[in-house]
C-alpha cells in the first residue's frame, strides 16, 4: 500500500471517528501508543547518551509497555483495548511517581505530566480521567507538601516549585475537563443531527413510511431468496377524500393505512408516490390471504380525520410473486398491471400473478 492510501484510508477512519465513539476511542488509543512510544524511545536514547542509568531504564520500560499496550488494543478488540487501558492508567501513575521522587533530570521529567489531564479526557472518558488525574493531584501533594512524603524525594525541589506545580497541574485539569465536556456535547449533537438526516433522507416525512432512497437502500442491504413476493397498494378515490374533507383528513388516511400495513405485514412499507405504497418480501412469505386480510381491515377501519370526524376507505392491491431472480423494478411494473386490473374490476380487491 502507498503512502497516499495510507494517508487516505487513515483519513477515512478520522473521519468516521466523528460519529462512531468505538472507532474515535481505538484511532485515540494506537496514534496515543505510538506518539509515546516514540517519545520514550527518542529520551531513552537521549537519557542514554547524557548517561542518565536509572530515567535511562525507565522510559526503555516504558517505551516497551507502550508496544505491549498498542499490540493488545490491536490483537484482541474490545477485550484488549480495555486491558491495556487499565494497563496504562497504572504505569502513568508509576511513571509519573518516578519521576516525581527521582527528580530526574534536574526536576523536570514531572513536568511531562501536565500533558495528562488533556489526553486522559479523551482516552478514557471524563471520569475515569478524573479520577485518574485526582490519585496523580494526591500523589504531588504528598510528596511535595507533607511532611512524610517529602522524606522519599531524591531531588530537592524549590519551595517556589513544590508549591505551584499542584496547581498548574490542577488548572490544567480542569480545563481539560471543561473542554471535554464541550467536544462530548458537539460530538453528541452530531451524531443527533446524523441520525435526523438519515431519518429524513430515507424516511417520509408525514407517514413514517420508507421513501424510494430508503427503500432502495433496504433493497440493498437485503439478500433476496429464491422466492420473492411485491405488494403494490393504492388508496380507493383518495383524491375526493381531500376535496371532501380537506387535506388533514387525507394526511390522517394515509398515516393509519400505513400503520395498519406495517402492523399487519410485518415488514417495512414504502411510499412509492401519493397514495400508493409498496410491501417487499424479500423471502416471499406474504400471501394473497395476507393481503385480502389487510384489505378487510383497511376497509373496516373507522379512521379518526379531526374534529370528531371519521372516515373509511378502501383500497386496491396488485401483487406478483416470483421464483427468479428478478429486479424490483420488473415486479413493480407487474404489480401496477395488477393494481390497474383491480381498479378496473372495481376496487377494494386484491389481483394476484404468481
Amino acid at each position: 500500500m502507498s503512502l497516499n492510501e495510507r494517508k487516505e484510508q487513515f483519513l477515512s477512519k478520522l473521519t468516521e471517528s466523528l460519529t462512531d465513539e468505538e472507532t474515535r476511542i481505538k484511532i485515540q488509543y494506537n496514534v496515543v501508543y505510538l506518539f509515546l512510544m516514540a517519545v520514550a524511545v527518542f529520551m531513552t536514547l537521549l537519557n542514554l547518551l547524557t548517561q542518565k542509568g536509572s530515567l535511562t531504564i525507565a522510559t526503555a520500560v516504558f517505551a516497551l509497555l507502550c508496544l505491549v499496550d498498542f499490540v493488545l488494543a490491536r490483537v484482541l478488540p474490545g477485550k484488549g483495548l480495555r486491558i491495556s487501558a487499565g494497563l496504562f492508567m497504572a504505569e502513568i501513575i508509576a511513571l509519573f511517581t518516578f519521576f516525581l521522587v527521582s527528580g530526574k533530570p534536574e526536576g523536570f521529567s514531572a513536568i511531562w505530566m501536565c500533558m495528562l489531564p488533556a489526553c486522559g479526557m479523551l482516552l478514557f472518558g471524563r471520569m475515569p480521567a478524573l479520577a485518574l488525574c485526582l490519585i496523580m493531584l494526591g500523589i504531588q501533594i504528598f510528596f511535595l507538601q507533607i511532611p512524610v512524603g517529602q522524606r522519599f524525594l531524591q531531588y530537592e525541589y524549590t519551595e517556589t516549585f513544590r508549591n505551584r506545580f499542584p496547581i498548574v497541574f490542577l488548572a490544567s485539569m480542569l480545563l481539560s475537563y471543561f473542554l471535554e465536556t464541550i467536544r462530548v456535547v458537539t460530538q453528541q449533537e452530531l451524531e443527533k443531527m446524523r441520525r435526523q438526516y438519515a431519518e429524513l433522507y430515507s424516511h417520509d416525512t408525514l407517514t413514517g413510511a420508507l421513501n424510494r432512497f430508503g427503500f432502495t437502500d433496504m433493497i440493498q442491504q437485503s439478500k433476496p431468496g429464491a422466492r420473492q413476493t411485491l405488494l403494490l397498494l393504492d388508496i380507493d378515490y383518495f383524491k375526493l377524500i381531500n376535496e371532501e374533507y380537506g387535506y388533514e383528513a387525507g394526511d390522517a388516511v394515509l398515516k393509519r393505512v400505513v400503520r395498519e400495513m406495517s402492523r399487519i405485514l410485518g415488514v417495512e412499507v414504502c411510499r412509492w408516490g401519493g397514495e400508493e405504497f409498496v410491501a417487499w418480501f424479500p423471502t416471499g412469505i406474504a400471501s394473497r390471504e395476507m393481503a385480502q386480510a389487510m384489505l378487510y381491515t383497511i376497509s373496516t377501519t373507522a379512521i379518526e380525520i379531526g374534529n370528531g370526524r371519521k372516515v373509511q376507505v378502501t383500497a386496491s392491491i396488485g401483487g406478483v410473486e416470483t421464483t427468479e431472480r428478478e429486479s424490483i423494478e420488473n415486479l413493480i411494473g407487474r404489480a401496477g398491471i395488477c393494481l390497474a386490473t383491480a381498479k378496473e374490476n372495481g376496487r377494494n380487491q386484491v389481483v394476484w400473478e404468481s
